[in-house]
């Protein structure tokens, strides 16, 4: 997929940082858009989920220093942090999107994290 650190790297972001598909979308949202500044209520009506949740995902984003948080106009704004580490993990989000290879893997790896992360009870596999 990549070179073995960016893979560790990237890899280590998924695990600890994509617990939910709307995590995912967010995050992937950003690394499409790496210039993007937005504010929940325009994530949530981009992507067609609740304030609350767009709200809890990027402040545990802001959290994981992946996104900074600046307030405009009395709202909080979110975008891109100036981290260059965290920034490369939106580079290799991008790329990873623009193969369809790298993407199934991506995909495979944000799945096998959210499963682990959600609660309740796990298929039985045969």
């Amino acid at each position: 997929m990549h070179s073995d650190n960016e893979n560790k790297d990237l890899d280590y972001f998924i695990q600890r940082s994509i617990h939910s598909f709307t995590a995912l979308d967010i995050v992937l949202h950003y690394a499409r858009q790496p210039n993007a500044q937005e504010t929940p209520k325009s994530i949530s009506k981009l992507l067609g989920k609740s304030h609350d949740e767009i709200s809890c995902c990027l402040e545990q984003f802001v959290e994981a220093k992946t996104l900074q948080k600046i307030k405009k106009k009395g709202e909080n704004w979110y975008l891109p942090t100036s981290d260059l580490k965290k920034s490369d993990i939106l580079k290799l989000l991008k790329q990873c999107l623009d193969d369809k290879d790298k993407r199934i893997k991506l995909l495979s790896m944000a799945l096998a994290a959210i499963r682990e992360k959600t609660p309740g009870k796990r298929r039985k596999t045969q």
